[in-house]
Protein backbone atom coordinates (compact mmCIF):
# COMPACT_ATOMS: atom_id res chain seq x y z
CA UNK A 1 0.00 0.00 0.00
CA UNK A 2 2.79 2.44 1.18
CA UNK A 3 4.54 1.49 -2.05
CA UNK A 4 1.34 2.82 -4.93
CA UNK A 5 1.00 5.71 -2.13
CA UNK A 6 4.36 6.99 -3.11
CA UNK A 7 3.28 6.61 -6.83
CA UNK A 8 0.62 8.27 -7.24
CA UNK A 9 2.20 11.17 -4.95
CA UNK A 10 5.77 10.89 -7.64
CA UNK A 11 3.21 10.91 -10.63
CA UNK A 12 0.68 13.58 -9.69
CA UNK A 13 4.02 15.78 -9.39
CA UNK A 14 4.93 15.24 -12.78
CA UNK A 15 1.45 16.07 -13.94
CA UNK A 16 1.78 19.24 -12.51
CA UNK A 17 5.01 20.22 -13.53
CA UNK A 18 3.84 19.98 -16.91
CA UNK A 19 1.34 22.91 -15.74
CA UNK A 20 2.66 24.31 -12.82
CA UNK A 21 6.25 24.01 -13.13
CA UNK A 22 9.16 22.29 -10.99
CA UNK A 23 7.97 23.51 -7.45
CA UNK A 24 5.48 20.96 -7.21
CA UNK A 25 7.96 17.78 -8.31
CA UNK A 26 10.32 18.96 -5.93
CA UNK A 27 7.79 19.35 -2.71
CA UNK A 28 6.25 16.67 -3.71
CA UNK A 29 9.83 14.16 -4.20
CA UNK A 30 10.93 15.86 -0.55
CA UNK A 31 7.95 14.85 1.01
CA UNK A 32 8.25 11.12 -0.44
CA UNK A 33 11.98 11.18 0.44
CA UNK A 34 11.58 12.04 3.93
CA UNK A 35 8.78 9.38 4.02
CA UNK A 36 10.64 6.40 2.43
CA UNK A 37 13.47 7.59 5.12
CA UNK A 38 11.35 7.97 7.73
CA UNK A 39 9.78 4.34 6.86
CA UNK A 40 13.48 2.96 6.73
CA UNK A 41 14.64 3.91 10.11
CA UNK A 42 11.46 2.59 11.46
CA UNK A 43 11.99 -0.34 9.84
CA UNK A 44 15.84 -1.05 11.68
CA UNK A 45 18.13 -2.85 10.11
CA UNK A 46 16.51 -4.97 7.68
CA UNK A 47 15.78 -2.22 5.03
CA UNK A 48 12.30 -2.26 5.89
CA UNK A 49 9.38 0.24 7.10
CA UNK A 50 6.86 -0.55 9.44
CA UNK A 51 4.80 -1.58 7.12
CA UNK A 52 7.29 -3.63 4.89
CA UNK A 53 8.33 -1.45 2.21
CA UNK A 54 11.64 -2.42 1.13
CA UNK A 55 14.58 -0.02 -0.21
CA UNK A 56 14.36 -2.28 -3.52
CA UNK A 57 10.84 -1.44 -3.65
CA UNK A 58 11.89 2.64 -3.35
CA UNK A 59 14.74 1.80 -5.95
CA UNK A 60 12.13 0.59 -8.28
CA UNK A 61 9.32 3.13 -8.31
CA UNK A 62 12.19 5.66 -8.44
CA UNK A 63 13.32 4.16 -12.00
CA UNK A 64 9.87 3.59 -13.36
CA UNK A 65 9.38 7.26 -12.55
CA UNK A 66 12.86 7.72 -14.19
CA UNK A 67 11.65 5.56 -17.15
CA UNK A 68 8.32 8.49 -17.64
CA UNK A 69 10.33 11.25 -17.74
CA UNK A 70 12.89 10.31 -19.95
CA UNK A 71 9.67 8.99 -22.57
CA UNK A 72 8.38 12.20 -22.41
CA UNK A 73 10.96 14.40 -22.54
CA UNK A 74 11.52 11.97 -26.07
CA UNK A 75 7.65 13.31 -26.53
CA UNK A 76 8.26 16.89 -25.74
CA UNK A 77 11.42 16.95 -28.07
CA UNK A 78 9.83 15.27 -31.13
CA UNK A 79 6.92 17.83 -30.74
CA UNK A 80 9.30 20.70 -30.53
CA UNK A 81 10.92 19.54 -33.61
CA UNK A 82 7.32 19.27 -35.47
CA UNK A 83 6.68 23.04 -34.07
CA UNK A 84 10.08 24.49 -35.50
CA UNK A 85 9.13 22.76 -39.11
CA UNK A 86 6.00 24.37 -39.07
CA UNK A 87 7.34 27.56 -38.54
CA UNK A 88 10.01 27.09 -40.83
CA UNK A 89 6.93 26.99 -43.02
CA UNK A 90 5.02 29.64 -41.66
CA UNK A 91 7.76 32.00 -42.26
CA UNK A 92 8.30 30.77 -45.71
CA UNK A 93 4.58 31.21 -46.27
CA UNK A 94 4.95 34.69 -45.48
CA UNK A 95 7.89 35.47 -48.29
CA UNK A 96 7.61 37.05 -51.45
CA UNK A 97 8.33 34.50 -54.66
CA UNK A 98 11.73 36.16 -55.35
CA UNK A 99 12.59 35.51 -51.20
CA UNK A 100 11.36 32.19 -51.36
CA UNK A 101 13.63 31.29 -54.68
CA UNK A 102 16.17 32.95 -53.29
CA UNK A 103 15.76 30.67 -50.00
CA UNK A 104 15.91 27.66 -52.36
CA UNK A 105 18.69 28.28 -53.96
CA UNK A 106 20.54 28.72 -51.13
CA UNK A 107 19.49 25.35 -50.03
CA UNK A 108 20.32 23.96 -53.50
CA UNK A 109 23.73 25.29 -53.73
CA UNK A 110 24.74 24.33 -50.10
CA UNK A 111 23.44 20.03 -51.16
CA UNK A 112 25.30 20.98 -54.07
CA UNK A 113 28.53 22.00 -51.94
CA UNK A 114 28.35 19.34 -49.70
CA UNK A 115 27.83 16.51 -52.59
CA UNK A 116 30.86 17.61 -54.22
CA UNK A 117 33.26 17.75 -51.20
CA UNK A 118 32.52 14.43 -50.44
CA UNK A 119 32.89 13.01 -54.05
CA UNK A 120 36.34 14.85 -53.85
CA UNK A 121 36.98 13.08 -50.48
CA UNK A 122 35.91 9.50 -51.86
CA UNK A 123 38.18 10.56 -55.10
CA UNK A 124 41.26 11.41 -53.08
CA UNK A 125 40.77 8.27 -51.01
CA UNK A 126 40.53 6.14 -53.87
CA UNK A 127 43.71 7.63 -55.74
CA UNK A 128 45.64 7.42 -52.73
CA UNK A 129 44.97 3.64 -52.32
CA UNK A 130 46.04 2.83 -55.93
CA UNK A 131 49.31 5.14 -55.39
CA UNK A 132 49.95 2.83 -52.21
CA UNK A 133 49.26 -0.52 -54.08
CA UNK A 134 51.70 0.83 -57.21
CA UNK A 135 54.58 1.91 -54.56
CA UNK A 136 54.03 -0.53 -52.08
CA UNK A 137 53.13 1.46 -49.31
CA UNK A 138 51.16 0.78 -46.09
CA UNK A 139 47.10 1.53 -46.35
CA UNK A 140 48.31 2.91 -42.96
CA UNK A 141 50.36 5.76 -44.53
CA UNK A 142 48.20 6.72 -47.23
CA UNK A 143 47.14 10.21 -45.72
CA UNK A 144 50.74 11.13 -46.39
CA UNK A 145 50.40 11.38 -49.83
CA UNK A 146 50.35 15.39 -50.56
CA UNK A 147 50.09 17.00 -53.73
CA UNK A 148 47.80 19.75 -55.23
CA UNK A 149 47.40 17.55 -58.62
CA UNK A 150 47.50 13.75 -59.66
CA UNK A 151 51.29 14.49 -60.96
CA UNK A 152 51.97 15.78 -57.74
CA UNK A 153 50.62 13.25 -55.41
CA UNK A 154 52.00 10.62 -57.94
CA UNK A 155 55.69 12.25 -57.58
CA UNK A 156 55.08 12.88 -54.09
CA UNK A 157 54.36 8.77 -53.41
CA UNK A 158 56.81 8.02 -55.51
CA UNK A 159 59.21 9.98 -53.50
CA UNK A 160 58.20 8.50 -50.37
CA UNK A 161 58.56 5.05 -51.07
CA UNK A 162 62.11 5.39 -52.10
CA UNK A 163 62.77 7.29 -49.11
CA UNK A 164 61.32 4.73 -46.68
CA UNK A 165 62.61 1.90 -48.59
CA UNK A 166 59.19 0.71 -49.80
CA UNK A 167 60.52 0.72 -53.37
CA UNK A 168 63.22 -2.05 -52.29
CA UNK A 169 62.25 -5.94 -54.32
CA UNK A 170 62.26 -8.36 -50.66
CA UNK A 171 65.50 -10.48 -51.53
CA UNK A 172 65.59 -14.70 -50.94
CA UNK A 173 66.31 -14.91 -47.27
CA UNK A 174 68.25 -18.10 -48.24
CA UNK A 175 70.87 -15.56 -49.74
CA UNK A 176 72.97 -15.12 -46.86
CA UNK A 177 72.92 -12.81 -43.34
CA UNK A 178 72.42 -9.75 -46.22
CA UNK A 179 68.76 -11.01 -46.78
CA UNK A 180 67.08 -9.38 -43.72
CA UNK A 181 68.69 -6.17 -44.36
CA UNK A 182 67.38 -5.76 -48.08
CA UNK A 183 63.96 -7.02 -47.54
CA UNK A 184 61.13 -4.88 -47.62
CA UNK A 185 60.37 -3.37 -44.20
CA UNK A 186 57.48 -4.36 -42.32
CA UNK A 187 56.39 -1.09 -40.43
CA UNK A 188 56.65 2.65 -40.83
CA UNK A 189 59.26 2.27 -37.67
CA UNK A 190 61.29 -0.63 -39.32
CA UNK A 191 62.04 1.91 -42.19
CA UNK A 192 63.24 5.09 -40.71
CA UNK A 193 65.47 3.08 -38.37
CA UNK A 194 67.03 1.08 -41.23
CA UNK A 195 67.50 4.34 -43.40
CA UNK A 196 69.12 5.84 -40.88
CA UNK A 197 71.38 2.65 -40.11
CA UNK A 198 72.32 2.86 -43.99
CA UNK A 199 73.39 6.60 -43.60
CA UNK A 200 75.67 5.54 -41.14
CA UNK A 201 77.36 3.11 -43.06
Amino acid sequence: MRKKTMRMMLLRAIEGAETGGSAGVQSTQGNAQNSADSGEGKGGDSGKSGDGTSDTDIDKVRADISAEWSNRFDAEKARADELQKKLDEYEKSKMSEEERAAVAEQEWKARVDKLMAENAEMKMKHERGELCKEFKIPDAMAHRIMGETPEERRADAEALSKALGFDRAPQDPTQGKGGDAAAKPRSFAEAIARNMNMGRE
